[in-house]
């Protein structure tokens, strides 16, 4: 679904406005955190222009709130310290104030549609 989605918090800390919103679209989807638990989590993402991230993602997020112009999802914020590493990141509690979109966004291009290689090998060689 595409949402318009404003961050609550900078950093940790309540900002006494919300910042600018982020428009693309918002997918909640299961995870499994690497540790041999078994723990699924939720992670919520906003995925931008061509299909990359227009804000850091939620994980361990919940949808607190739903109403009729829009929903809350609150989680923990994964900011990276610098651009060249994975794991040094730094965690800080972030709240999403999301309002649906009407129709679909004409700046998200559907996903290339790849045969199978089972498939490609059956297509005629040109």
């Amino acid at each position: 679904m595409f949402y318009e989605v404003q961050c609550l918090y900078s950093l940790g800390t309540k900002m006494r406005r919300p910042g600018p919103p982020f428009k693309g679209e918002l997918t909640l989807q299961k995870w499994r955190d690497g540790t041999n638990a078994g723990n699924v989590r939720l992670r919520a993402d906003l995925l931008g222009a061509n299909r990359k991230p227009a804000t850091y993602c939620l994980v361990d997020a919940v949808v607190v709130k739903i109403t009729e112009s829009g929903m809350v999802v609150m989680g923990t914020e994964v900011v990276p310290r610098n651009e060249s590493s994975k794991a040094n990141v730094e965690y800080y509690v972030q709240t999403w104030w999301c309002r649906l979109l009407p129709g679909k966004m004409e700046f998200l291009p559907e996903p290339p549609r790849e045969l199978p290689k089972w498939r490609r090998a059956f297509e005629p060689m040109a």
